[in-house]
């Protein structure tokens, strides 16, 4: 048809050239392209792909190949395309929403058509996503458990939109139908492992589910608690271990149980829950205590167990006393003692030879207090000590006895003229000895150093001394001369608080050597070395002696009240030896003698008393001048 017009038109403009001889030629007026487009399919969402065809356009002055085509997707005044000679377009929608489609078409006059028509997108559904929560994943016979999907989600819809069912059993039969309830429950009657299944539909009926499993047990059991405590019997120093590994649960292991502890049994537990059934407790007061153990399994089902315990309090054994010695033979000897103790296990003997430690020997039974030592040297002192023992301890010992029997005590004092004493003075003798010493010559042997009398004044007044050191010493040769103090035997440390001071006359302190249990065998000499303990270096030593001369006679000393001693603090001063207010008492060991005391009170005439140790003999003084010792014939 449009051919047809053209050629119409053709006529009528040469008829019109013809008629009219020199009249103008027109050309018609362009007409604008009619624009046109449909869409497939009519409908759909953000996952549809829409074909949008422009082919009904059409153009009265110009073929359809020569159109041109763009197109805006959404209304604006930006085109979303170029011109193109195609009419067919295809264009997915991002997002879903109503949408204004305009097409403009352009003939080759630059003639333009446009064309609107409007669409609605969807969006493209998915399906839910599905999940629940279980109120245990674990429970008994009839157990009531809850399930709860509000942890489900849509893309799109909201949760209470979304609808849920369950299988119980996962055996493919629905046992709810569809709802929007967000909680729902089950309990099973059987043993047994069950798998749980929700499915999840959303508005536009996708679906998607999800399972778990379930485990029924037999209704629990609590734990059976039992525990043992080691030692059974104990005290303030005993550490009790306990041992609960013997408990039991019928549904669980014992790795799966805790413990926790109440040591007094007051309700308020002592321990926090422990994984391992062992424990153990120092109690810090004796009594009766009442233990609770209370054992949890994986299900807090408990079971609570008491046991009672006595805790003594701590208690050495007595000392024995009267420890007795009694000659059995030559090579034996036998000992008894006086068992002070109700709860010894038994007793300790040590035995020592002279110069020799202490050993252990042998170990008696409770309630026994005798013992014989046997094979035994009949030419060696044999020494014996014994103490109680149990299972805290041993307690202190008993008196040391020996085959050295029926000893005398004999106390030996300086004397100006019969005794030969040594003064040695610090610097003085040029050896820098720090002592004073005196000698002894004993009365008869074997002996044993007994004791030391020391006199004092106020010695160490403003001097900041802390004590006094005694030294026994063996009397050996000093350049060819004999006396001089050789080898030291022990020493004693007074300290000054046990020191006891005169102030007009000096106050002999009895000074007690029986400790270092100095023995001699022979007549030996041995002197008494006396040391002050100082503070510093600067410390003067100062003893009192007596001169034997007038105070006036001798510088570096002062007198107290006229008397006849002296505080010595000038060494230089000193040229000869001079007598110190010493005493010393040794024991005179035999088997038979008598009881002997030399006492020489400050340089007066002396006196000696015999006592006899034998029963049956009479106590006789004897006075002498001489200051010499008598001594009886002894039988070794």
């Amino acid at each position: 048809m449009k051919n047809t017009s053209v050629l119409v038109l053709t006529f009528v403009l040469l008829f019109a050239i013809m008629g009219c001889e020199k009249d103008e030629i027109v050309t018609p007026a362009n007409t604008n392209p009619l624009a046109r487009f449909t869409i497939t399919p009519t409908d759909g969402n953000t996952d549809t792909t829409f074909t949008f065809d422009a082919s009904e356009s059409s153009d009265n002055e110009s073929n359809f190949d020569e159109l041109r085509f763009r197109w805006r997707w959404t209304a604006g005044e930006y085109w979303d395309t170029e011109f193109s000679s195609s009419p067919v377009m295809l264009y997915r929608f991002p997002e879903s929403g109503r949408y204004a489609i305009t097409l403009e078409v352009k003939d080759p006059d630059g003639g333009s058509g446009f064309f609107n028509r409007n669409i609605s997108v969807d969006y493209a559904n998915t399906p839910p996503s599905a999940a629940f929560t279980m109120s245990a994943d674990t429970t008994i016979i009839g157990g009531i458990i809850e399930f709860n999907p509000s942890s489900s989600y849509d893309n799109h819809d909201r949760l209470d939109s979304l609808r849920f069912r369950w299988d119980w059993e996962s055996d493919g039969q629905w046992d709810t139908e569809y709802s929007n309830e967000l909680l729902a429950s089950h309990s099973y009657d059987s043993l047994g492992i069950y798998e749980i299944t929700l499915q999840v539909m959303d508005t536009k009926n996708a679906t998607a589910r999800v399972s778990h499993e379930i485990i029924i047990l037999h209704p629990n059991q609590p734990p059976v608690p039992q525990f043992s405590i080691t030692p059974q019997e104990g005290n303030v120093r005993t550490v009790f271990e306990f041992d609960a590994s013997m408990t039991t649960d019928d549904e669980d292991d014992a790795a799966n149980l805790l413990f926790r502890w109440d040591w007094e049994s007051d309700g308020e537990w002592d321990t926090a829950q422990l994984a391992s059934p062992f424990a153990s407790h120092l109690f810090s007061d004796p009594g009766a205590y009442s233990i609770t153990l209370e054992v949890w399994d994986s299900r807090a089902a408990t079971g609570q167990l008491s046991v009672d315990v006595t805790v003594l309090d701590y208690l050495l054994p007595e000392t024995p006393t009267n420890l007795e010695l009694v000659i059995g033979g030559i090579d034996r000897i036998a000992l008894s003692w006086e068992d002070n103790s109700d709860n010894e296990d038994g007793f300790i003997v040590e035995r020592r030879t002279q110069d020799l430690e202490w050993a252990e020997i042998d170990r008696t039974g409770a309630d026994n207090s005798t013992y014989t030592d046997a094979g035994l040297d009949g030419d060696v002192f044999y020494f014996y000590r014994v103490c109680a023992f149990n299972q805290e301890g041993c307690s202190e010992y008993s008196n040391v006895v020996s085959d050295i029997i029926d000893r005398e005590l004999v106390t030996i004092g300086y004397d100006n003229g019969n005794l030969i004493n040594f003064l040695t003075l610090p610097e003085s003798n040029g050896m820098n000895d720090k002592y004073y010493n005196v000698k002894f010559t004993p009365p008869a042997a074997p002996y044993r150093v007994n004791s030391v009398h020391i006199g004092l004044f106020d010695l160490f007044s403003g001097m900041g001394t802390p004590g006094m050191r005694v030294y026994v010493w063996q009397s050996g040769e000093q350049n060819g001369d004999d006396g001089y103090p050789m080898d030291i035997l022990d020493s004693l440390d007074i300290p000054f608080e046990d020191l006891v001071f005169g102030n007009e006359e000096p106050v002999f302190n009895l000074i007690d050597l029986t400790p270092l249990e100095i023995y001699y065998h022979g007549m030996t000499d041995f002197h008494i070395g006396v040391d002050i303990i100082a503070d510093s270096e600067t410390d003067t030593l100062a003893v009192y002696v007596d001169d034997g001369e007038s105070p006036s006679t001798r510088s570096g000393f002062y007198s107290v009240d006229d008397e006849r001693w002296y505080k010595m603090d000038d060494p230089d001063a000193y040229d000869t030896p001079y007598n110190f207010a010493i005493r010393a008492a040794v024991e005179i060991i035999g088997e038979e003698g008598e009881l002997v005391v030399l006492d020489y009170s400050r340089n007066q005439p002396s006196h000696v008393t015999r006592q006899s140790r034998n029963p049956g003999k009479k106590e006789a003084t004897i006075n002498s001048s001489e200051g010499r010792a008598v001594r009886s014939v002894f039988k070794r």
